[in-house]
């Protein structure tokens, strides 16, 4: 972001609105009705480009919350930048930037490209009404240029793969898994064989076994198809449903002594 240019460019704004509103107040007073004319004209033309200055204050603002860590409210002005000018390429140049900046690198990818689309139907649009001058062709091209390494940075770090288990201490990861809700652990062991045996085998992950309610009945009947890999280390079951199919399976898991260390039974679901 050139800061610089921008906040001149905002200074001069203002200075220029303010100048126009105190002359024509002067005119008023003295009922000079053709500089009346003139002078409201160009007042109103300058309330028409008042869109630039609103563009570069969200600018500033953006990036003011940006480097303040506040990436819900800079997102939410670059967002209003493409709203307020949606055939301008800046606009999604900051968004793109700033989503690849927090880790959102398949959406920043996709408005690099709403981007990119644009630049190209401006370029072939101007293309086909009058050639180009050679300054003309450098600010396009600085345009494109600027989407098209910010869309490369992100589909780099999106190939980017790194496993939790490869790389945080054991410690770290048990206090992790043993915090993730049951259904997030359902998808997690469905992630990768390495992930499905650390989780199956985290000790605290299990202690507490909860079969939640008829409209969970096909996560129930997922976990207790694995209830074999985790099963002995549950202490306390919780059966908090009325599905039938459930209730039979967990009985027969129970036969099979597949929760053969449980010091607690609690049935909450059953009428």
């Amino acid at each position: 972001m050139n800061n610089n240019k921008n906040t001149q460019y905002l200074l001069n704004s203002l200075v220029s609105f303010q100048e126009q509103i105190q002359n024509l107040e002067k005119i008023i007073k003295n009922n000079d009705y053709q500089s009346m004319i003139q002078s409201t004209s160009d007042t109103i033309n300058h309330v028409y480009e008042q869109n630039q200055l609103l563009y570069t204050l969200l600018d500033i603002r953006s990036y003011g919350y940006m480097n303040d860590y506040q990436f819900k409210k800079a997102l939410t002005d670059r967002e209003k930048m493409i709203e307020i000018a949606p055939t301008s390429t800046t606009g999604y140049a900051r968004t793109g930037h700033l989503l690849s900046m927090y880790g959102y690198q398949l959406r920043a990818i996709k408005v690099y490209d709403q981007g990119l689309d644009i630049s190209l139907q401006q370029q072939q649009q101007k293309e086909a009404m009058i050639p180009h001058t050679t300054d003309q062709r450098a600010t396009h091209v600085s345009e494109t240029d600027e989407l098209e390494s910010g869309k490369a940075i992100a589909v780099q770090q999106s190939e980017i793969y790194i496993d939790p288990f490869q790389i945080l201490p054991e410690e770290l990861l048990t206090n992790i898994v043993a915090c993730l809700p049951q259904n997030i652990k359902l998808t997690c062991i469905q992630v990768s064989k390495s992930w499905r045996f650390r989780i199956l085998g985290c000790i605290e992950a299990w202690n507490d076994f909860a079969l939640g309610k008829e409209e969970y009945e096909n996560k129930n009947m997922a976990l207790l198809s694995i209830s074999s890999h985790f099963g002995h280390h549950v202490q306390n079951l919780t059966m908090n449903t009325d599905s039938p199919i459930v209730w039979s399976s967990c009985m027969k898991k129970l036969q099979q002594e597949h929760f053969g260390r449980i010091r607690s039974l609690q049935i909450t679901g059953r009428k």
